[in-house]
C-alpha cells in the first residue's frame, strides 16, 4: 500500500505538509512556527497486526485539545495502556510504518497509595523498557495520582509497576496518523 496518497495537505495546526519521496522513505515535514518532521516508509504491507494496531490506537488513544477553529493545540500522538502487550501491538503497528520503538517516550503512572515510591523509580522504567523495546531513559517522566478513594483498599501488589502512556510530540505524525485512519480503504 503506498501510503503517500493519505498524506494530508494541511497540518492540525494550518501548516502546509511537504512530502518528499527519499528512496523507499517518505519525509514529510511543515516549516514555520511549528516546524515539525517525520519519516515513515513509502510503501507498507498491512498485516491483520497493524490493523488491530491501528484500532487500538484510534480507540484508545490520548485525546487532544481543539481549539474552536478546529486547530489541534498540541500534537501529540500518545496511547495509555498498563498491558505490556497491548502497548508492543501499538508499538509494532507504528514500526510497520516506520516509526522505530526508540522514537517513543513514556511517562509511568501510579497511584501514589498504592506504591513505594523510590522503589518505582528504580524499577519501572526498567520494567517498561524490557517489556516495549524503548530504551529505559526515555521512560524516566512519572506521574503520580494522590487520590485516596472513600473505600480505600490497597489495589495492587508490589509488583505492579504502573500504568505507561507511550507518546511522542510530532505535528507531521499526528496529522498523517488522523488521516490515514480517516481514509482507509474499508474494501
Amino acid at each position: 500500500m503506498d501510503i503517500k496518497k493519505f498524506v494530508p495537505e494541511l497540518s492540525h495546526s494550518g501548516s502546509k505538509i511537504n512530502a518528499k519521496e527519499e528512496g523507499n522513505k517518505l519525509l514529510l515535514e511543515t516549516n514555520g512556527y511549528n516546524k515539525s518532521r517525520v519519516t515513515l516508509n513509502r510503501h507498507i504491507k498491512p498485516m491483520n497486526l497493524f490493523w488491530f494496531g491501528l484500532g487500538l490506537y484510534e480507540a484508545e488513544k490520548s485525546k487532544n485539545v481543539v481549539q474552536s477553529d478546529g486547530r489541534l493545540m498540541a500534537s501529540k500522538v500518545a496511547f495509555t495502556n498498563k498491558d505490556p502487550k497491548v502497548i508492543r501491538t501499538i508499538i509494532e503497528a507504528f514500526e510497520i510504518m516506520g516509526i522505530e520503538k526508540c522514537m517513543w517516550k513514556g511517562e509511568i503512572e501510579a497511584n501514589i497509595n498504592h506504591i513505594n515510591k523510590t522503589m518505582f523509580e528504580k524499577q519501572a522504567p526498567k520494567y517498561w523498557s524490557e517489556q516495549t523495546g524503548i530504551p529505559e531513559d526515555r521512560l524516566k517522566h512519572f506521574k503520580y495520582d494522590k487520590r485516596k478513594p472513600k473505600n480505600y483498599v490497597k489495589k495492587y501488589t508490589n509488583k505492579f509497576l504502573g500504568i505507561i502512556t507511550i507518546y511522542q510530540y510530532n505535528l507531521c505524525l499526528k496529522s498523517f496518523i488522523d488521516s490515514f485512519i480517516k481514509n482507509i480503504p474499508l474494501s
